[in-house]
């Protein structure tokens, strides 16, 4: 039986315990950087602005593997018009975790605002938690607070595939 947006996170955590808990909180530097920009691009800018599009809060990017869309998302970051500050995060397969997926988007958002999560990651870790009543809405009420937009990039998000995960997405 699948968990639910109503359950415990707690439950959502891997049956290794402890050391599966504790490993929810190192997040690699890596994971949280922008790629480069490699010379010799063409440049898309017609894509870009469609990126940029500021009356959406919301754009997802799906294309077939080695299209560019990493390529292009850095592209939209590097483009002298955009303003907002970006954070960033690259998913692997170990990301397939609700704690491990929120405790690094957290770690992505506080790359731009260190002040970010703190609250949302205590209740993210303590027993009895729901993604949906306690976690998110403590991370959405900062974010709604914050004096200017910022882009969160979630790169590689074909990867995950738990169902918490995904319906928490959609809050």
């Amino acid at each position: 039986m699948g968990l639910t947006t109503g359950e415990t996170v707690a439950k959502a955590v891997r049956p290794e315990g402890e050391a599966a808990s504790r490993s929810a909180r190192v997040v690699a530097a890596t994971k949280l950087q922008i790629p480069p920009l490699r010379p010799g691009l063409v440049p898309r800018m017609n894509l870009v602005a469609a990126l940029a599009d500021r009356s959406r809060s919301l754009t997802l990017l799906s294309a077939p593997a080695g299209s560019g869309k990493t390529t292009l998302l850095a592209e939209w970051h590097g483009d002298g018009r955009e303003e907002r500050p970006f954070a960033w995060l690259s998913l692997d397969d170990e990301d397939n975790d609700p704690v491990r997926f929120w405790t690094c988007t957290i770690e992505a958002l506080r790359a731009v605002r260190p002040e970010i999560g703190d609250r949302a990651e205590a209740a993210l870790r303590a027993p009895g938690t729901s993604l949906n009543l306690d976690v998110l809405p403590l991370l959405i009420n900062e974010l709604v607070e914050l004096p200017e937009p910022m882009v969160l990039v979630i790169d590689e998000y074909h990867l995950v595939s738990d169902g918490l995960i995904h319906e928490s997405g959609g809050f």
